[in-house]
């Protein structure tokens, strides 16, 4: 029963995880690797000791509202190849999409794990519900190891697609993975919070579309001015737009392009371009719009 730790490396993480899907879970490496074998034991952090295994890397994940960590080492007999397996609890699949996305770097292989997943760089990752999942292959050529496990780790079922905050956005002309979350200071915004954005190709030219969910009307008045305030004084041409939400302005920020900006309710969109005209991107507010206006089915 040497490995029987193993038989799970993050069990159920709490009766709040089961709603979102399911958890991962690692078997027993003789099982489902056959000639691996785990090296030490189970080690387990939490928001507080995270810096202990990550060092400054923490302040990003604890942005995105980490609770746990559970990692592990495991080594092979066959050319003393060794691989690292990292299963984070983020809190909501959100959460563990926007790190994932953060993280991913550009033009990497996706792969068909978890929700989304890509590999390269001696990694392997992927995000699956609440939780975030890094395989990292410490020796050896290519990422066959890696791939192996992430693959034992990942569950059955396997669930596909974002998080279902993103069908607050077009789909039409969305470009593939450009899609984000920022659940602090987006746009480098401190009033902006909860934020969820992707790009997207108008003509030859393209755009980004951010949706930004407030605790309230109140607190959606409040960002919404000061973001006004803000480029009251730093962009050209603000001006009142009509016909877009509750209330909405048109600016060129010096560093974004083209803004325009509209607020109903809770939530404020904004829509920027370095180059796309005022009428495409006004086209594509009114399409972020209509949707987050539409009635609940």
């Amino acid at each position: 029963m040497r490995y029987a730790l193993f038989v799970m490396l993050l069990l159920a993480t709490t009766a709040r995880g089961l709603a979102d899907g399911p958890t991962v879970s690692f078997v027993s490496p003789p099982e489902a690797i056959p000639g691996w074998s785990a090296k030490g034991a189970v080690r387990e952090y939490d928001a507080k000791t995270l810096y202990e295994y990550i060092d400054g890397a923490a302040d990003l994940f604890n942005s995105y509202g980490f609770v746990r960590l559970v990692t592990a080492d495991y080594v092979s007999a066959v050319w003393e190849r060794e691989v690292t397996v990292d299963v984070y609890d983020m809190g909501e699949p959100l959460h563990a999409f926007g790190l994932f996305a953060s993280e991913r770097p550009p033009e990497v292989k996706a792969l068909g794990l978890g929700n989304q997943g890509y590999a390269g760089d001696g990694v392997v990752a992927f995000w699956q519900g609440r939780q975030y999942v890094k395989v990292s292959q410490l020796s050896g050529k290519g990422l066959d190891d890696a791939l192996a496990f992430a693959r034992a780790s990942s569950p059955v079922p396997v669930l596909r697609g974002l998080p279902p905050e993103f069908a607050r956005l077009p789909a039409a002309d969305r470009l593939r993975d450009s899609e984000r979350y920022a659940r602090q200071s987006a746009l480098g915004h401190k009033f902006l919070d909860t934020v969820i954005s992707a790009e997207y190709k108008l003509g030859k030219d393209t755009a980004e579309l951010h949706l930004a969910e407030l605790a309230s009307p109140e607190s959606a008045k409040t960002a919404w001015t000061k973001l006004r305030e803000f480029e009251a004084k730093t962009g050209k041409h603000l001006a009142p737009l009509a016909g877009l939400g509750e209330e909405a302005w048109v600016v060129r920020d010096p560093s974004l392009g083209l803004m325009i900006a509209a607020r109903t309710r809770s939530r404020l969109l904004i829509a920027i371009s370095q180059t796309a005209s005022r009428a495409a991107v006004t086209g594509l507010a009114k399409a972020g719009m209509a949707l987050i206006c539409a009635p609940k089915q």
